[in-house]
């Protein structure tokens, strides 16, 4: 199954549904499930599952900093560029409005040591004027859609 229709399927979902009215009181449920079928319904979802993103609306940007939160040691910007099918300046752009706009605490770090050497990654601290439960459990859609881009980038490097 493509990954796009897999990650539609899992919006659609009793689970996913269910698992957002149990997790958020009813004023939150409500806006967390406007953003899952504001999600189903985006005709833009790209091969991984993830919005095209312009980056001008509330919904763009907060969607934004929730795969910045949940990508962790992914969270560059060329990571994002390719799930989201921008360039890195977009993103730069995107997160230097965060900072600004929504006072939100973003930080570029980086570690001392890595495995995969000294590598560093944007870290959120906090969500500025945003409220991240209603987005929180939008989690597992965020982390499904980096799985489809990391398996799509192990078949492009495995055919090359």
């Amino acid at each position: 199954m493509p990954s796009r229709q897999k990650t539609i399927d899992f919006l659609e979902s009793r689970a996913f549904k269910k698992s957002i009215t149990d997790q958020l009181p009813d004023g939150k449920a409500k806006i967390a499930l406007a953003i899952r079928d504001r999600l189903i319904n985006h005709s833009e979802l790209n091969a991984f599952g993830a919005p095209d993103l312009k980056g001008t609306s509330a919904f763009d940007i907060c969607l934004f900093m929730l795969f910045l939160d949940v990508l962790d040691t992914d969270s560059k910007t060329e990571v994002m560029a390719g799930i989201f099918n921008v360039g890195q300046l977009s993103c730069k752009k995107w997160i230097k409005r965060l900072r600004s706009e929504a006072m939100a605490d973003i930080e570029w770090v980086r570690p001392q040591e890595s495995v995969r050497g000294n590598v560093g990654k944007f870290v959120v601290y906090s969500w500025g004027i945003f409220d991240s439960t209603v987005y929180s459990v939008f989690k597992p859609y965020a982390k499904m859609v980096l799985d489809n881009y990391k398996s799509h980038k192990a078949i492009e490097k495995l055919e090359s």
